[in-house]
């Protein structure tokens, strides 16, 4: 697929891709810092395959492909490459995350909560990056599973790298530290 080659009105209406704002992810932290929360992260792969396409994009098949002239392939699913692939996407984990009780923030369309049990979970998108917050594991590792029915998902454990931030935690102190050195080391170099 040649995205470049889409028009839009034609070929997609809009273009958005599920990123937390950094101010709100700085936001979770210092509130899992506060109230001593668990943060975990997980990591969704092949992320824009997993939603289906509503407009009819078709695209003439890669070489390698093996069927009779003058055909072409009708995407069914969103792919790498097309314009609308992160807006598709979002609509499905918007979907799947509501069936779960979770609803979308107004400040930050990337950011969903959802009260169980007298507890907040909080789950921020980064694309393909969930993190997770809660103040029970155990709610935590029900929605990993739960989101696992869904997706091909790797389950990062608690949270340690966000963003290129290596993230240390002292819940004792109620502390959270964020260090850019492996970043600051690469510009430099």
């Amino acid at each position: 697929m040649q995205g470049f080659t889409q028009i839009e009105g034609v070929d997609y209406d809009k273009i958005f891709v599920p990123v937390a704002k950094l101010s709100s992810l700085q936001a979770i932290l210092a509130i899992a810092a506060e109230y001593n929360l668990e943060v975990h992260q997980m990591d969704i792969k092949s992320t824009y395959l997993n939603g289906e396409l509503e407009e009819e994009i078709f695209m003439e098949p890669p070489l390698s492909f093996d069927i009779p002239d003058g055909m072409v392939l009708r995407l069914i699913k969103a792919i790498y490459g097309t314009k609308q692939e992160g807006c598709v996407w979002y609509n499905n984990i918007r979907t799947t995350l509501k069936t779960m009780g979770y609803t979308c923030t107004e400040s930050d369309h990337a950011i969903f909560i959802h009260f169980q049990d007298g507890k907040v979970s909080i789950i921020a998108l980064y694309v393909d990056d969930f993190t997770m917050a809660c103040e029970d594991l155990a709610i935590i590792e029900q929605d990993k599973e739960e989101l696992k029915k869904h997706y091909q998902m790797t389950d990062l454990g608690e949270l340690t790298w966000i963003l290129g931030m290596h993230v240390t935690w002292d819940h004792k102190a109620g502390q959270i530290d964020l260090s850019q050195q492996k970043y600051i080391k690469e510009i430099l170099k």
